[in-house]
């Protein structure tokens, strides 16, 4: 294995993309010392939205750590979503790290996000971030940067749903318009 992070991909349908060591490769060198995860396209809005639901992200990380050590990913757009891990494998950020990235929704970066967040509450005396974050926030003992992402991530969320409720409110009028047009 060497020290260099390069991603391979085979440009089929689907693609087949992964970063750092294979399985085998994993078991030879930590035998038992890993987890892995798994998440299908299946369950990300994106994917739905796109019509790409077959498809997975599986990515391994040391067990004393969540240090990511490969990822495969197979279905439509698996290269480009491979940039992500290879990223965070060059600059040694980890799986937790990967899972609280807030990126644009929805996209199919999330394949990789959602496959990072399987790591959370695997490593011993873990808390996890969003809880401690929100609890610190309660306290009073927040820096004030990661409360208010908090909140300006539970706003947007509002935010979205209230746009969409009144999205679906005005086509459900504008249909009613029209079909007394008719």
């Amino acid at each position: 294995y060497s020290d260099f992070v390069i991603p391979r991909v085979t440009f089929t349908e689907p693609e087949v993309a992964a970063v750092g060591m294979s399985v085998a490769e994993i078991k030879a060198k930590y035998g038992d010392e890993y987890h892995e995860f798994k998440r299908e396209f299946k369950i990300v809005d994106r994917n739905i939205t796109d019509g790409y639901t077959l498809g997975f992200c599986k990515m391994q990380t040391k067990k004393s750590s969540d240090e990511i050590l490969g990822c495969t990913i197979v279905g439509h757009g698996a290269g480009e979503m491979i940039a992500m891990v290879t990223t965070a494998m060059v600059g040694g950020v980890g799986a937790l790290k990967v899972a609280s990235i807030i990126s644009p929704y929805p996209t199919m970066h999330e394949n990789v996000k959602f496959t990072a967040a399987g790591f959370r509450g695997t490593l011993p005396n873990e808390t996890p971030y969003w809880t401690k974050v929100l609890e610190d926030s309660r306290k009073g003992k927040s820096d004030g940067k990661r409360s208010s992402t908090v909140y300006c991530v539970l706003g947007g969320a509002l935010a979205l749903l209230g746009a969409g409720l009144a999205y679906l409110k005005f086509k459900n009028r504008s249909n009613t318009i029209a079909d007394k047009s008719e």
